[in-house]
């Protein structure tokens, strides 16, 4: 709540948020094309843009100056308090045209927000393939029937919400990360092979005393 008096942002209105710098790759004016298209049935529909300028900085200057959406386009640019902005909002959504792992979805899971977002390669690293929210790469009009869906649908949101933490709980929480990791380090170590034997060449270095042989 504090967060939203903060940014003018009624206590009642959606918010949806994306974090990415404002870069042609993250395609931002997709997040704005969609919320036009939900602005007649969502009057108070907020979207938080939050990443500092870049590549695609001037187009998203020219799409929303002067237009209805210019006051309910939020750009932030660049900001520490990610995880309050976070909470403060009701639905992430990712809109990128590629991804490596997406560490912002990962930090928007790990609050329990809903995501919604392009299927490309990278995001069903984090979500998995059939995450409810993954709509094909643009296809504009399937994510604003998913974002439409979650919502008008506040049970659907909870369900989605409720999935998104447990997929953070299970592969990205450090109790649970550490372990997974852990259990590679000793498959690899149970699974090594001896050491290779001595060839003609290596430098073998007697030690006498421990009555061992060392090879560099």
């Amino acid at each position: 709540e504090s967060v939203r008096r903060s940014l003018g942002v009624a206590d009642s209105a959606p918010v949806l948020i994306s974090v990415a710098r404002e870069h042609q790759v993250k395609n931002p004016l997709a997040l704005v094309d969609a919320a036009e298209q939900l602005m007649d049935e969502f009057a108070d529909l907020t979207v938080l843009i939050v990443g500092p300028r870049s590549t695609a900085s001037e187009d998203l200057d020219e799409r929303l100056l002067g237009s209805a959406l210019e006051t309910r386009v939020l750009r932030l640019g660049y900001r520490q308090d990610i995880p309050n902005l976070l909470a403060a909002s009701d639905m992430f959504v990712s809109k990128s045209r590629s991804e490596g792992l997406p560490g912002a979805i990962v930090e928007a899971i790990g609050v329990g927000l809903p995501v919604v977002a392009f299927d490309v390669p990278g995001v069903p690293d984090v979500l998995g393939p059939d995450h409810p929210g993954l709509v094909p790469f643009g296809d504009l009009a399937a994510m604003t029937r998913q974002v439409r869906s979650i919502l008008t649908d506040p049970s659907a949101r909870d369900q989605v919400s409720r999935l998104d933490r447990k997929l953070f709980e299970e592969s990205f929480e450090i109790g649970s990360y550490s372990e997974r990791l852990h259990a590679i380090y000793r498959r690899v170590a149970d699974g090594s092979p001896s050491r290779p034997t001595p060839t003609p060449d290596m430098a073998t270095i007697s030690n006498a005393e421990q009555g061992t042989e060392w090879t560099s």
